[in-house]
């Protein structure tokens, strides 16, 4: 399976299959019952990182249609720096 065009619009549930099907690995490890998922402690790992391109596009969409505010939130700021938890 090629690289889908609309990656970054796929749902989660797309995101997972795609992934099933371009690594086996992951693919494994999908097919094992959520319950064992979690006793192996990946079972949210997967769907936090097949939600966050989704996530991205929403977040720059905010920004975008916050500018003027932002903008004047950071007026005068000399330097700002942004960072994540790692979650979205």
């Amino acid at each position: 399976m090629s690289i889908p065009v609309n990656l970054p619009f796929l749902t989660q549930s797309e995101w997972l299959g795609y992934l099933s099907e371009v690594q086996p690995v992951a693919r494994e490890m999908l097919e094992r019952s959520d319950e064992e998922q979690r006793r192996l402690g990946y079972f949210h790992t997967f769907r936090e990182i097949g939600q966050q391109p989704s996530t991205w596009l929403r977040t720059a969409e905010l920004m975008q249609s916050h500018a003027a505010e932002l903008r004047d939130l950071v007026d005068g700021i000399s330097c700002l720096s942004l960072s994540g938890s790692g979650s979205s």
